[in-house]
């Protein structure tokens, strides 16, 4: 089993990257393609899916981005494609809290309905405490709540805004985590200071 890849990456495909290490080119599937650049190096923690007829490498930056899509796969319906359908667009930290929040709406991405989120809710709350190394301190308490809160439209609206600016969830979140957001702000407000900051 390969588990990770150090290598230059010399294509990119719509879902894929090819990687060329040690004088072989592989393909490796990724979540957020479009963070990656030609003829820089790369280094990833590998998956290997393997089928009767078929061999698929799944590559991720870190382990715990590995590991979640490793728990995402654990969940009867759940396979590889859903699992990075759901990293690149709810990322680890989402996922996570989703499932310790019981809100199964969140987890509803391309090719997840409302059955299949409920069900990784109810699979895996049981099984994240270990992961909560994530969650923990890697937003600010102060937004936390700010962020995941569906009545918060503000905030969402200004996620929605910069990821049609081709920014990355997962970039979005991180910037919200090292800023402070006023309670009161408003999209625009919350715009403004994601982009001078992001």
């Amino acid at each position: 089993m390969i588990a990770y890849i150090k290598g230059k990456v010399i294509q990119i495909n719509e879902k894929s990257l090819v990687v060329l290490s040690n004088n072989l080119g592989w393909e490796i599937f990724c979540p957020n393609i479009n963070q990656y650049l030609i003829n820089v190096e790369v280094e990833l923690f590998t998956y290997m899916h393997i089928r009767e007829d078929d061999i698929t490498v799944f590559g991720f930056k870190n382990n715990d981005e590995l590991n979640i899509f490793k728990l995402l796969l654990t969940v009867s319906g759940v396979g590889p494609r859903i699992g990075l359908t759901l990293l690149e667009e709810r990322g680890i930290q989402k996922i996570l809290y989703s499932i310790e929040q019981n809100n199964f709406e969140d987890l509803k991405v391309s090719g997840v309905g409302i059955k299949t989120a409920q069900k990784i809710v109810i699979e895996l709350r049981n099984k994240i405490d270990k992961y909560s190394h994530i969650t923990n301190g890697t937003l600010a308490n102060s937004n936390k709540d700010f962020l995941y809160n569906n009545d918060n439209k503000y905030i969402m609206e200004a996620i929605e805004a910069l990821k049609t600016l081709g920014y990355k969830e997962q970039d979005i979140n991180d910037t919200i985590k090292s800023i402070s957001i006023d309670k009161e702000a408003r999209t625009e407000d919350i715009i403004r200071l994601l982009l001078t900051s992001i």
